[in-house]
């Protein structure tokens, strides 16, 4: 597991401790909130994220980097296409071995995202998706997994409320359906992890109206 903080990265395999990690190459900027996966099994992909605030508005940045993570090397990936805009509190997945999707976050005038953009990690190509059906509304922060073929989205900020409800987008015909559940449902979050174990999504954590969760 790999975590990037401001100047430092941190390592924990199987149950040996934490250690920093010397990094070479040109570092990114320090940041917090950008999205990332892990490309070829050995590349950690990083996008976007928080710079600071200045005068009222948040500095973010639509930059993409990569940590090969055999020998700890950044590198700045050069992208064409139309780039999305500087956002950070997007979340991210990989589809089909080669394909970065990213849904939403917050533009640095605070104003929330509902767009999905796909970057091609073997042609470095940007595409905005444009997708059909019933669109979850603005959100930062929401957390997200692949599972067969979807984008399955789970909380967020829309700005005025922490959603609880679950979306999924259709990689293959880029419509999103809203998923009806059953049980008792989690309250609205964000900040939240959210993994994929087997056909389960496990959520873990989270934040809404001043209270950090730790329950699953």
């Amino acid at each position: 597991m790999v975590t990037i903080g401001v100047g430092t990265v941190g390592f924990v395999e199987a149950l040996n401790p934490w250690r920093k990690i010397t990094t070479i190459g040109n570092r990114p900027k320090a940041r917090s909130f950008s999205s990332s996966v892990i490309y070829n099994g050995d590349k950690m992909i990083i996008f976007g994220g928080k710079e600071g605030d200045v005068n009222g508005k948040q500095v973010v940045l639509n930059d993409v980097w990569e940590l090969d993570l055999r020998n700890y090397e950044w590198n700045v990936i050069e992208t064409s296409g139309t780039k999305p805009s500087k956002r950070h509190g997007g979340t991210a997945i990989l589809y089909n071995e080669k394909q970065m999707f990213i849904f939403g976050g917050s533009t640095e005038s605070y104003g929330k995202l509902n767009d999905v953009w796909m970057l091609n990690l073997t042609a470095n190509e940007w595409s905005n998706i444009v997708c059909t059906g019933s669109v979850p509304p603005t959100l930062e922060f929401s957390s997200s997994v692949e599972y067969e073929g979807q984008m399955v989205i789970f909380g967020g900020d829309t700005g005025s409320k922490r959603e609880n409800r679950v979306w999924a987008l259709d990689l293959s015909n880029k419509e999103w359906t809203e998923i009806s559940t059953s049980g008792n449902k989690p309250p609205g979050r964000a900040f939240h992890g959210l993994v994929l174990s087997k056909n389960k999504m496990v959520v873990f954590g989270g934040h809404s109206s001043g209270t950090n969760f730790n329950v699953t």
